[in-house]
This record gives C-alpha cells, sequence and structure tokens, in this order.
C-alpha cells in the first residue's frame, strides 16, 4: 500500500471526507500529520513558523485539541548488503499494529526483497509485509498486524547484484 502525501488543504478536507481522527507528532519547527482511511494512508507536514502561518493557525485554532494523543512511533532502519537478518526492535511500552516499510538502493541494484516481520515474544517472527523491487526504490508499503507487536525487524530474503547496498526503513506507528 502507498501512502499519499498531501498538503495541508487536501489533507484536512480528506481528513474530513472519511471522519478520520488525525494524529500528529509535534516537532520545534514542524507537525508531523497523519491519518488512515481504510485502505490508504494520509500524512502532511506543517511548518511552524514565527509569527504563525495559515495552515499552522488553522490546525492549532481548529484540529490539534480534538486531534488524539499525539504521534508515537518506532523506528528501526537497517543496511543490507546480502540477505539476512536486521535487528530486532524492542516496543515493549508502546506495541505497535501498524507499520509502514520503504526502502532505497544504492547504486544499481537491480532487485530485492525485504520482509517486515513482527513477534509477541522476539523469537518467533511473522511476516506481516514485503517491500520488493517491483514497488519502487524509496517509495512505502503499510501493513497492519491483527496483534499488537512487541518486537520487529527487517528481514532481506533476496539481494540482486550490480549494487552497493539496501536501505530499509520501518515505522511501527500507533
Amino acid at each position: 500500500m502507498i501512502i499519499k502525501k498531501v498538503d495541508w488543504t487536501q489533507f484536512k478536507a480528506s481528513a474530513q471526507t472519511f471522519n478520520s481522527n488525525i494524529k500528529y507528532s509535534e516537532k520545534t519547527s514542524v507537525y508531523d500529520l497523519f491519518f488512515s482511511d481504510t485502505n490508504l494512508p494520509f500524512i502532511c507536514r506543517v511548518k511552524k513558523t514565527s509569527p504563525a502561518n495559515s495552515d499552522q493557525t488553522d490546525f492549532e485554532t481548529n484540529f490539534k485539541a480534538a486531534s488524539n494523543a499525539p504521534l508515537y512511533y518506532a523506528k528501526r532502519v537497517d543496511t543490507f548488503t546480502a540477505a539476512g537478518d536486521g535487528a530486532v526492535f524492542t516496543i515493549q511500552d508502546r506495541p505497535k499494529k501498524t507499520f509502514s516499510i520503504q526502502v532505497k538502493k544504492t547504486g544499481g541494484v537491480l532487485s530485492w526483497i525485504v520482509e517486515l516481520q513482527v513477534s509477541p515474544d522476539g523469537t518467533s517472527f511473522s511476516t506481516i509485509g514485503k517491500h520488493t523491487d517491483a514497488i519502487g526504490d524509496g517509495l512505502s508499503v503499510t501493513v497492519s498486524s491483527d496483534i499488537p507487536a512487541l518486537y520487529f525487524k527487517a528481514k532481506c530474503t533476496s539481494f540482486g547484484l550490480g549494487g552497493t547496498n539496501i536501505v530499509s526503513t520501518i515505522l511501527g506507528i500507533e
């Protein structure tokens, strides 16, 4: 599944159309916003300026207070030069059910398969999604697990010759 990155005007209109709750992560200079309809996650970045810009004012005045708690996420980045397991990420304090995986290639890598795996105990992992070269370099796939995961990892099961490496980024999203 592809994540849809949109501007603030389209983001708020889509959130209202789908009657979705907005989640956000607040940083010093931006708000990173997220919501998901049944099939498609939407993301938006609203810059924070002084004085406040119109998008910032609109979000802070009309949406921020009604939004769910701030978005908490867990992030793991692994670099693969051959097939193998990435490091296990422990998220016991805030289990996750929704994950996004992105793979970026370096050089002329021809093909790859990277599995997104989750586990309740850190030893027995199940594959809940895959990212392949057919999806595309730098594009993201979002998948959900039926059961909240306490651990997740990337597993590169195939790496085609022709380049230096691939970098897998996984986000576990509440």
